[in-house]
Protein backbone atom coordinates (compact mmCIF):
# COMPACT_ATOMS: atom_id res chain seq x y z
CA UNK A 1 0.00 0.00 0.00
CA UNK A 2 1.44 3.21 -1.07
CA UNK A 3 0.55 6.56 0.26
CA UNK A 4 1.52 10.33 0.29
CA UNK A 5 2.75 11.34 3.34
CA UNK A 6 -0.24 13.68 5.34
CA UNK A 7 1.92 17.25 6.32
CA UNK A 8 0.47 19.63 8.36
CA UNK A 9 -0.28 21.55 4.75
CA UNK A 10 -2.10 19.07 3.75
CA UNK A 11 -3.86 17.88 6.70
CA UNK A 12 -5.33 21.54 6.77
CA UNK A 13 -6.07 22.19 3.45
CA UNK A 14 -8.48 18.54 3.59
CA UNK A 15 -9.72 19.67 7.27
CA UNK A 16 -8.55 15.35 7.76
CA UNK A 17 -10.17 14.53 11.22
CA UNK A 18 -7.62 11.61 12.19
CA UNK A 19 -6.58 13.23 14.88
CA UNK A 20 -5.66 11.86 18.03
CA UNK A 21 -8.19 13.75 20.11
CA UNK A 22 -11.89 13.77 20.83
CA UNK A 23 -13.91 16.73 20.51
CA UNK A 24 -14.91 17.69 24.14
CA UNK A 25 -16.32 21.10 23.67
CA UNK A 26 -20.04 21.09 23.71
CA UNK A 27 -19.73 24.91 23.64
CA UNK A 28 -17.75 25.97 20.41
CA UNK A 29 -19.40 26.29 17.07
CA UNK A 30 -19.26 24.03 14.07
CA UNK A 31 -17.44 27.38 12.24
CA UNK A 32 -15.03 27.73 15.14
CA UNK A 33 -13.70 24.43 15.19
CA UNK A 34 -13.24 23.94 11.59
CA UNK A 35 -11.77 28.02 11.64
CA UNK A 36 -9.11 26.23 14.15
CA UNK A 37 -8.07 23.84 11.94
CA UNK A 38 -7.84 26.18 9.31
CA UNK A 39 -4.98 27.71 12.05
CA UNK A 40 -1.42 27.10 12.13
CA UNK A 41 -1.40 25.13 14.60
CA UNK A 42 -1.22 21.11 14.10
CA UNK A 43 -4.09 19.41 15.27
CA UNK A 44 -3.21 17.97 18.72
CA UNK A 45 -2.68 21.84 19.56
CA UNK A 46 -6.18 22.55 18.53
CA UNK A 47 -7.61 21.92 22.24
CA UNK A 48 -6.22 23.07 26.07
CA UNK A 49 -5.70 19.65 28.35
CA UNK A 50 -9.20 19.81 29.38
CA UNK A 51 -10.38 19.68 25.48
CA UNK A 52 -8.73 16.59 24.23
CA UNK A 53 -7.45 13.31 25.72
CA UNK A 54 -3.93 11.64 24.56
CA UNK A 55 -3.25 8.04 23.55
CA UNK A 56 -0.92 7.80 25.77
CA UNK A 57 -3.14 7.30 28.93
CA UNK A 58 -4.82 4.08 28.00
CA UNK A 59 -7.06 5.08 31.44
CA UNK A 60 -8.45 8.23 29.86
CA UNK A 61 -9.24 6.91 26.95
CA UNK A 62 -11.76 4.44 28.38
CA UNK A 63 -13.11 7.35 30.58
CA UNK A 64 -13.79 9.24 27.94
CA UNK A 65 -15.53 6.39 25.45
CA UNK A 66 -17.63 5.33 28.18
CA UNK A 67 -18.93 8.97 28.30
CA UNK A 68 -19.48 9.51 24.90
CA UNK A 69 -21.33 6.02 25.15
CA UNK A 70 -18.33 3.51 23.81
CA UNK A 71 -18.54 4.98 20.20
CA UNK A 72 -17.55 2.06 18.33
CA UNK A 73 -18.43 -0.36 21.23
CA UNK A 74 -21.39 -1.91 20.39
CA UNK A 75 -22.46 0.56 17.45
CA UNK A 76 -21.73 -1.37 14.63
CA UNK A 77 -25.64 -1.70 13.85
CA UNK A 78 -26.28 1.98 14.14
CA UNK A 79 -23.20 2.73 12.11
CA UNK A 80 -24.52 0.23 9.19
CA UNK A 81 -27.98 1.71 9.16
CA UNK A 82 -27.19 5.41 9.09
CA UNK A 83 -27.65 7.33 6.46
CA UNK A 84 -24.44 7.95 3.77
CA UNK A 85 -25.94 11.03 2.49
CA UNK A 86 -26.43 14.37 4.87
CA UNK A 87 -29.36 14.84 7.38
CA UNK A 88 -31.43 17.99 8.52
CA UNK A 89 -29.77 17.00 12.00
CA UNK A 90 -26.04 17.31 10.23
CA UNK A 91 -26.81 20.45 9.26
CA UNK A 92 -28.15 21.76 12.49
CA UNK A 93 -26.42 20.18 15.19
CA UNK A 94 -23.40 22.28 16.70
CA UNK A 95 -20.65 19.94 17.93
CA UNK A 96 -19.85 16.21 17.08
CA UNK A 97 -18.21 13.87 19.23
CA UNK A 98 -16.07 11.75 17.91
CA UNK A 99 -13.84 8.36 18.87
CA UNK A 100 -10.26 8.89 17.84
CA UNK A 101 -8.11 7.35 15.22
CA UNK A 102 -5.83 5.20 16.48
CA UNK A 103 -2.24 5.90 15.64
CA UNK A 104 -0.69 3.56 18.11
CA UNK A 105 -2.25 0.00 19.40
CA UNK A 106 -4.56 -2.12 18.85
CA UNK A 107 -8.11 -1.54 18.07
CA UNK A 108 -10.70 -3.82 20.39
CA UNK A 109 -11.96 -5.75 17.33
CA UNK A 110 -13.15 -5.17 13.28
CA UNK A 111 -16.52 -3.81 14.51
CA UNK A 112 -14.58 -0.90 16.62
CA UNK A 113 -12.41 -0.19 13.58
CA UNK A 114 -15.06 0.06 11.31
CA UNK A 115 -17.31 2.21 13.13
CA UNK A 116 -14.48 4.63 14.33
CA UNK A 117 -13.53 5.12 10.73
CA UNK A 118 -16.74 5.38 9.15
CA UNK A 119 -17.78 8.01 11.95
CA UNK A 120 -14.45 10.13 11.33
CA UNK A 121 -14.68 9.94 7.16
CA UNK A 122 -18.39 11.14 7.61
CA UNK A 123 -17.68 13.70 9.39
CA UNK A 124 -15.18 14.44 7.51
CA UNK A 125 -17.49 15.64 4.57
CA UNK A 126 -20.07 16.59 7.04
CA UNK A 127 -18.32 19.20 9.05
CA UNK A 128 -17.29 21.68 5.92
CA UNK A 129 -20.74 21.16 4.44
CA UNK A 130 -22.20 22.40 8.06
CA UNK A 131 -19.87 25.16 8.03
CA UNK A 132 -20.60 26.20 4.92
CA UNK A 133 -24.80 26.29 5.45
CA UNK A 134 -23.72 28.18 8.65
CA UNK A 135 -21.95 31.08 6.74
CA UNK A 136 -24.64 31.08 3.97
CA UNK A 137 -27.08 32.44 6.50
CA UNK A 138 -24.77 34.52 8.01
CA UNK A 139 -23.86 35.94 4.54
CA UNK A 140 -27.54 36.55 4.02
CA UNK A 141 -27.97 38.32 7.46
CA UNK A 142 -25.19 41.32 6.51
CA UNK A 143 -25.31 44.35 5.57
CA UNK A 144 -24.26 45.67 2.08
CA UNK A 145 -21.03 47.23 3.71
CA UNK A 146 -20.26 44.31 5.73
CA UNK A 147 -20.22 41.97 2.99
CA UNK A 148 -18.15 44.74 1.34
CA UNK A 149 -16.08 44.15 4.52
CA UNK A 150 -15.92 40.38 3.92
CA UNK A 151 -12.53 38.48 2.30
CA UNK A 152 -14.00 37.79 -1.33
CA UNK A 153 -11.00 35.85 -1.88
CA UNK A 154 -11.68 32.84 0.30
CA UNK A 155 -13.53 29.96 -1.75
CA UNK A 156 -16.70 29.00 0.55
CA UNK A 157 -17.15 25.31 1.43
CA UNK A 158 -20.66 25.02 -0.26
CA UNK A 159 -21.61 26.94 -3.33
CA UNK A 160 -25.65 28.14 -3.43
CA UNK A 161 -27.56 28.67 -6.82
CA UNK A 162 -31.01 29.97 -6.29
CA UNK A 163 -33.72 29.16 -9.07
CA UNK A 164 -33.24 25.71 -10.06
CA UNK A 165 -36.07 23.55 -11.38
CA UNK A 166 -36.58 19.87 -11.95
CA UNK A 167 -37.32 18.98 -15.72
CA UNK A 168 -38.40 15.62 -17.22
CA UNK A 169 -37.18 12.25 -16.00
CA UNK A 170 -34.51 11.15 -17.89
CA UNK A 171 -33.18 7.35 -18.87
CA UNK A 172 -29.29 6.99 -19.67
CA UNK A 173 -27.90 4.92 -21.92
CA UNK A 174 -25.69 3.33 -19.59
CA UNK A 175 -28.65 1.90 -17.74
CA UNK A 176 -29.38 4.77 -15.28
CA UNK A 177 -32.12 6.70 -14.46
CA UNK A 178 -32.53 10.39 -13.19
CA UNK A 179 -33.74 13.97 -13.67
CA UNK A 180 -32.62 16.72 -15.86
CA UNK A 181 -31.92 19.89 -13.43
CA UNK A 182 -31.77 23.60 -14.92
CA UNK A 183 -30.51 26.48 -13.16
CA UNK A 184 -32.39 29.05 -14.19
CA UNK A 185 -29.91 31.59 -13.25
CA UNK A 186 -26.54 30.66 -13.15
CA UNK A 187 -23.95 29.63 -15.61
CA UNK A 188 -21.69 28.78 -12.97
CA UNK A 189 -22.87 24.98 -12.93
CA UNK A 190 -20.58 23.60 -15.47
CA UNK A 191 -17.66 24.67 -12.85
CA UNK A 192 -19.21 23.56 -9.67
CA UNK A 193 -20.69 20.02 -10.93
CA UNK A 194 -19.11 16.82 -11.95
CA UNK A 195 -19.51 13.43 -11.70
CA UNK A 196 -20.85 12.22 -8.48
CA UNK A 197 -21.08 15.56 -7.40
CA UNK A 198 -23.81 15.94 -4.26
CA UNK A 199 -26.54 18.45 -4.95
CA UNK A 200 -29.08 19.43 -1.52
CA UNK A 201 -32.53 21.09 -2.56
CA UNK A 202 -34.58 22.86 -0.58
CA UNK A 203 -37.22 25.31 -0.58
CA UNK A 204 -37.09 26.67 2.93
CA UNK A 205 -33.79 27.63 3.74
CA UNK A 206 -32.78 23.93 4.77
CA UNK A 207 -34.87 23.00 7.45
CA UNK A 208 -35.88 20.38 5.36
CA UNK A 209 -34.19 19.13 1.99
CA UNK A 210 -33.51 16.24 -0.17
CA UNK A 211 -30.18 15.09 -2.06
CA UNK A 212 -29.49 14.31 -5.14
CA UNK A 213 -25.80 13.02 -6.87
CA UNK A 214 -24.93 13.77 -10.59
CA UNK A 215 -24.81 10.74 -12.67
CA UNK A 216 -24.77 12.42 -15.92
CA UNK A 217 -23.01 15.79 -17.25
CA UNK A 218 -22.27 17.45 -20.93
CA UNK A 219 -21.91 21.01 -21.42
CA UNK A 220 -25.63 21.41 -21.97
CA UNK A 221 -27.66 18.93 -19.89
CA UNK A 222 -27.10 17.92 -15.77
CA UNK A 223 -28.51 14.59 -14.92
CA UNK A 224 -29.02 14.04 -11.24
CA UNK A 225 -30.24 10.76 -9.26
CA UNK A 226 -33.17 11.56 -6.53
CA UNK A 227 -33.67 10.84 -2.65
CA UNK A 228 -37.06 9.17 -3.03
CA UNK A 229 -37.47 11.65 0.28
CA UNK A 230 -38.91 14.22 -2.17
CA UNK A 231 -42.01 12.46 -2.37
CA UNK A 232 -42.61 12.94 1.37
CA UNK A 233 -41.74 16.85 0.55
CA UNK A 234 -42.95 18.02 -1.70
CA UNK A 235 -46.67 17.11 -4.22
CA UNK A 236 -45.25 17.78 -7.17
CA UNK A 237 -40.96 18.83 -8.18
CA UNK A 238 -41.78 19.80 -11.37
CA UNK A 239 -43.48 22.92 -10.07
CA UNK A 240 -41.21 24.07 -8.16
CA UNK A 241 -38.00 26.50 -7.57
CA UNK A 242 -35.21 25.36 -5.66
CA UNK A 243 -32.35 26.48 -3.36
CA UNK A 244 -28.95 24.35 -4.27
CA UNK A 245 -26.08 23.63 -1.87
CA UNK A 246 -23.17 22.13 -3.79
CA UNK A 247 -20.30 21.17 -1.47
CA UNK A 248 -16.90 21.79 -2.98
CA UNK A 249 -15.99 18.29 -1.54
CA UNK A 250 -15.96 15.44 -3.90
CA UNK A 251 -18.92 13.21 -2.48
CA UNK A 252 -18.29 10.20 -5.06
CA UNK A 253 -15.17 8.79 -3.23
CA UNK A 254 -16.69 9.54 -0.23
CA UNK A 255 -19.99 7.82 -0.72
CA UNK A 256 -18.24 4.34 -2.00
CA UNK A 257 -15.78 4.28 1.01
CA UNK A 258 -18.50 4.53 3.23
CA UNK A 259 -21.07 2.28 1.49
CA UNK A 260 -18.05 -0.64 1.85
CA UNK A 261 -16.99 0.46 5.52
CA UNK A 262 -21.17 -0.52 5.67
CA UNK A 263 -20.78 -3.80 4.12
CA UNK A 264 -17.89 -4.73 5.38
CA UNK A 265 -18.11 -7.04 8.25
CA UNK A 266 -15.75 -9.69 10.43
CA UNK A 267 -15.79 -12.27 7.66
CA UNK A 268 -14.83 -10.17 4.95
CA UNK A 269 -12.08 -8.04 6.47
CA UNK A 270 -8.96 -8.51 5.44
CA UNK A 271 -5.34 -8.26 6.79
CA UNK A 272 -7.05 -8.34 10.65
CA UNK A 273 -3.86 -9.29 12.72
CA UNK A 274 -2.02 -6.10 11.22
CA UNK A 275 -4.62 -3.65 10.58
CA UNK A 276 -6.54 -4.30 14.10
CA UNK A 277 -4.50 -6.11 16.27
CA UNK A 278 -1.67 -3.67 15.27
CA UNK A 279 0.75 -6.45 14.74
CA UNK A 280 4.32 -5.38 13.59
CA UNK A 281 5.61 -8.35 12.32
CA UNK A 282 4.53 -9.59 8.87
CA UNK A 283 4.95 -12.84 7.23
CA UNK A 284 5.79 -13.85 4.08
CA UNK A 285 3.37 -13.75 1.02
CA UNK A 286 1.79 -17.22 0.59
CA UNK A 287 3.44 -17.43 -2.67
CA UNK A 288 7.10 -17.44 -0.30
CA UNK A 289 5.78 -18.99 2.57
CA UNK A 290 3.14 -21.97 0.93
CA UNK A 291 4.46 -22.18 -3.06
CA UNK A 292 8.09 -22.56 -2.16
CA UNK A 293 9.02 -19.30 -4.37
CA UNK A 294 12.88 -19.12 -3.36
CA UNK A 295 14.19 -16.33 -6.06
CA UNK A 296 13.01 -13.40 -7.88
CA UNK A 297 13.90 -12.74 -11.19
CA UNK A 298 13.53 -8.47 -11.61
CA UNK A 299 13.44 -7.23 -15.33
CA UNK A 300 14.84 -10.70 -16.79
CA UNK A 301 18.23 -10.07 -15.82
CA UNK A 302 18.76 -10.11 -12.07
CA UNK A 303 18.01 -13.37 -9.86
CA UNK A 304 17.57 -12.72 -6.54
CA UNK A 305 17.68 -14.98 -3.28
CA UNK A 306 14.29 -14.07 -1.44
CA UNK A 307 15.74 -14.80 1.86
CA UNK A 308 18.87 -12.34 1.98
CA UNK A 309 18.47 -9.63 4.33
CA UNK A 310 19.62 -7.45 1.40
CA UNK A 311 19.40 -6.78 -2.55
CA UNK A 312 21.90 -6.14 -5.06
CA UNK A 313 21.23 -2.89 -6.37
CA UNK A 314 19.96 -3.01 -9.87
CA UNK A 315 21.82 -1.16 -12.96
CA UNK A 316 17.66 -1.32 -14.48
CA UNK A 317 16.22 0.96 -11.76
CA UNK A 318 17.07 4.24 -10.83
CA UNK A 319 16.08 3.65 -7.37
CA UNK A 320 17.69 5.28 -4.34
CA UNK A 321 18.55 3.74 -1.03
CA UNK A 322 14.76 4.08 0.74
CA UNK A 323 13.16 3.33 -2.66
CA UNK A 324 15.42 0.16 -2.57
CA UNK A 325 14.11 -1.36 0.54
CA UNK A 326 10.61 -0.28 0.12
CA UNK A 327 10.64 -2.25 -3.57
CA UNK A 328 12.22 -5.92 -1.47
CA UNK A 329 9.84 -5.17 1.86
CA UNK A 330 6.71 -4.70 -1.05
CA UNK A 331 7.81 -8.32 -2.35
CA UNK A 332 8.91 -9.86 0.76
CA UNK A 333 5.80 -9.21 3.03
CA UNK A 334 2.44 -9.82 2.68
CA UNK A 335 1.66 -6.76 4.40
CA UNK A 336 3.49 -3.02 3.87
CA UNK A 337 3.08 0.38 3.61
CA UNK A 338 4.98 2.74 1.91
CA UNK A 339 4.88 6.07 2.28
CA UNK A 340 6.26 8.60 -0.36
CA UNK A 341 5.12 12.71 -0.74
CA UNK A 342 3.96 13.87 -3.52
CA UNK A 343 5.39 14.05 -6.86
CA UNK A 344 8.21 11.19 -5.44
CA UNK A 345 7.67 8.66 -8.55
CA UNK A 346 4.96 6.25 -6.60
CA UNK A 347 3.70 5.28 -9.77
CA UNK A 348 7.34 3.96 -11.23
CA UNK A 349 8.12 2.03 -7.55
CA UNK A 350 4.68 0.36 -7.74
CA UNK A 351 5.04 -0.51 -11.83
CA UNK A 352 8.37 -2.33 -10.83
CA UNK A 353 6.75 -3.93 -8.01
CA UNK A 354 3.69 -5.31 -9.96
CA UNK A 355 5.81 -6.18 -12.95
CA UNK A 356 8.52 -8.24 -10.29
CA UNK A 357 5.02 -10.15 -9.09
CA UNK A 358 3.91 -10.45 -12.54
CA UNK A 359 7.29 -12.23 -14.29
CA UNK A 360 7.48 -14.31 -11.11
CA UNK A 361 4.56 -15.71 -9.01
CA UNK A 362 2.20 -17.93 -11.07
CA UNK A 363 -1.22 -17.94 -8.92
CA UNK A 364 -4.40 -17.32 -10.54
CA UNK A 365 -5.69 -14.90 -7.98
CA UNK A 366 -5.77 -11.22 -9.73
CA UNK A 367 -4.00 -8.07 -8.45
CA UNK A 368 -5.85 -5.38 -7.28
CA UNK A 369 -4.49 -1.52 -7.86
CA UNK A 370 -6.48 1.83 -6.44
CA UNK A 371 -5.23 5.05 -7.08
CA UNK A 372 -7.16 8.16 -5.94
CA UNK A 373 -7.31 9.96 -9.36
CA UNK A 374 -8.25 8.26 -12.80
CA UNK A 375 -4.76 9.95 -14.53
CA UNK A 376 -2.66 8.16 -11.56
CA UNK A 377 -4.64 4.46 -12.82
CA UNK A 378 -4.21 5.06 -16.25
CA UNK A 379 -0.48 6.19 -15.77
CA UNK A 380 0.07 2.68 -14.14
CA UNK A 381 -1.96 0.53 -16.48
CA UNK A 382 -0.68 1.94 -19.40
CA UNK A 383 3.18 0.86 -18.32
CA UNK A 384 1.74 -2.95 -17.08
CA UNK A 385 0.34 -3.41 -20.56
CA UNK A 386 3.45 -3.84 -21.45
CA UNK A 387 3.57 -7.19 -19.23
CA UNK A 388 0.13 -8.29 -19.57
CA UNK A 389 -3.18 -7.50 -21.35
CA UNK A 390 -4.81 -9.65 -18.82
CA UNK A 391 -6.78 -6.21 -17.07
CA UNK A 392 -10.23 -5.14 -16.22
CA UNK A 393 -9.92 -1.25 -15.70
CA UNK A 394 -13.07 -0.58 -13.23
CA UNK A 395 -14.69 2.72 -13.33
CA UNK A 396 -15.83 5.03 -16.60
CA UNK A 397 -13.86 7.95 -16.71
CA UNK A 398 -11.25 7.02 -18.37
CA UNK A 399 -9.32 9.37 -21.36
CA UNK A 400 -6.86 7.27 -22.50
CA UNK A 401 -7.57 5.43 -25.68
CA UNK A 402 -4.87 2.35 -25.08
CA UNK A 403 -7.16 1.80 -22.33
CA UNK A 404 -10.77 1.61 -23.47
CA UNK A 405 -10.91 -2.09 -25.04
CA UNK A 406 -9.81 -2.93 -21.35
CA UNK A 407 -12.81 -0.71 -19.45
CA UNK A 408 -14.59 -3.32 -17.39
CA UNK A 409 -18.15 -1.94 -19.29
CA UNK A 410 -16.64 -3.32 -22.70
CA UNK A 411 -17.30 -6.50 -20.98
CA UNK A 412 -20.14 -6.36 -18.72
CA UNK A 413 -23.16 -6.70 -20.83
CA UNK A 414 -22.54 -10.15 -21.39
CA UNK A 415 -21.56 -10.97 -18.39
CA UNK A 416 -24.69 -9.48 -16.32
CA UNK A 417 -27.01 -9.52 -18.64
CA UNK A 418 -27.31 -5.98 -19.16
CA UNK A 419 -29.40 -5.65 -22.20
CA UNK A 420 -31.81 -7.36 -20.49
CA UNK A 421 -31.75 -5.26 -17.73
CA UNK A 422 -31.45 -1.85 -19.65
CA UNK A 423 -34.24 -2.87 -21.28
CA UNK A 424 -36.83 -3.03 -18.66
CA UNK A 425 -35.27 0.04 -16.90
CA UNK A 426 -36.15 2.50 -20.22
CA UNK A 427 -39.31 0.49 -20.05
CA UNK A 428 -40.25 1.80 -16.71
CA UNK A 429 -38.65 4.87 -17.33
CA UNK A 430 -40.92 5.78 -19.74
CA UNK A 431 -43.99 4.80 -17.67
CA UNK A 432 -42.72 7.50 -14.94
CA UNK A 433 -42.37 9.92 -17.62
CA UNK A 434 -45.81 8.86 -18.51
CA UNK A 435 -47.11 9.54 -14.90
CA UNK A 436 -45.14 12.93 -14.53
CA UNK A 437 -47.07 14.14 -17.55
CA UNK A 438 -50.64 12.80 -15.92
CA UNK A 439 -49.32 14.14 -12.44
CA UNK A 440 -48.99 17.91 -14.10
CA UNK A 441 -52.29 17.63 -15.89
CA UNK A 442 -54.11 16.48 -12.62
CA UNK A 443 -52.77 19.58 -10.49
CA UNK A 444 -53.98 21.55 -13.02
CA UNK A 445 -57.23 20.53 -14.18
CA UNK A 446 -58.37 18.11 -11.14
CA UNK A 447 -59.08 19.55 -7.71
CA UNK A 448 -59.29 15.66 -6.68
CA UNK A 449 -56.08 15.22 -4.09
CA UNK A 450 -56.92 11.09 -3.75
CA UNK A 451 -56.37 11.15 -7.62
CA UNK A 452 -53.57 13.06 -7.13
CA UNK A 453 -51.95 11.19 -4.74
CA UNK A 454 -52.45 7.84 -6.23
CA UNK A 455 -50.15 8.90 -9.69
CA UNK A 456 -47.72 9.97 -7.05
CA UNK A 457 -47.34 6.66 -5.29
CA UNK A 458 -47.97 4.93 -8.78
CA UNK A 459 -44.56 7.04 -9.75
CA UNK A 460 -42.62 5.88 -6.31
CA UNK A 461 -43.39 2.47 -7.39
CA UNK A 462 -41.92 2.29 -10.65
CA UNK A 463 -39.03 4.85 -9.39
CA UNK A 464 -38.50 1.92 -6.59
CA UNK A 465 -38.71 -0.64 -9.63
CA UNK A 466 -35.68 0.70 -11.38
CA UNK A 467 -34.06 1.03 -8.22
CA UNK A 468 -33.96 -2.38 -7.60
CA UNK A 469 -33.30 -3.09 -11.34
CA UNK A 470 -29.99 -0.95 -10.75
CA UNK A 471 -29.30 -2.85 -7.40
CA UNK A 472 -29.14 -6.35 -9.05
CA UNK A 473 -26.73 -5.02 -11.67
CA UNK A 474 -24.88 -3.45 -8.68
CA UNK A 475 -24.61 -6.66 -6.70
CA UNK A 476 -23.70 -8.71 -9.76
CA UNK A 477 -20.86 -6.82 -9.84
CA UNK A 478 -19.53 -8.09 -6.25
CA UNK A 479 -20.46 -11.48 -6.95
Amino acid sequence: MINNNINNKSYQNQRVFYNSSIYQNSQQKPRDILRSFNSSNTPNELFNKNECVSLSSTKSLQKTETKFGGLGDGKIHEMKTMSIFPTEEDLLREACALSMNLKTGPYKDVDHYLTVQFRLLRENFMAPLREGIAEYFKDSSLTKEEEEEEDEEVEPDVFICHDVKILDAYFIDGGKFGHEIYFCNDENWKELCKFGSLLLFTTNSFQTFFSAAVIDITHMRLVVRLDPKHYILYDNIYDCQFTVAIPKLHFEPYFHVLSGLQRMGQEQFPMEKYIIKANTTPKPPAYIAELGLKTYTINGKHCVDISHPSWPKFDSMMFNSSEHLAFRAALTNEFVAIQKPPGTEKTILTLEVVSALLDNVRIDTPILVVCHSNHGLDQLLEGILEKTKNIIRIGSKSRNKKLEQFNINKHRPKQYGYGALAGNMKRLAKQYANKKLLINYAIDNVSDMVFNERIKQEMRKIEEKIQELEKKVENARHT
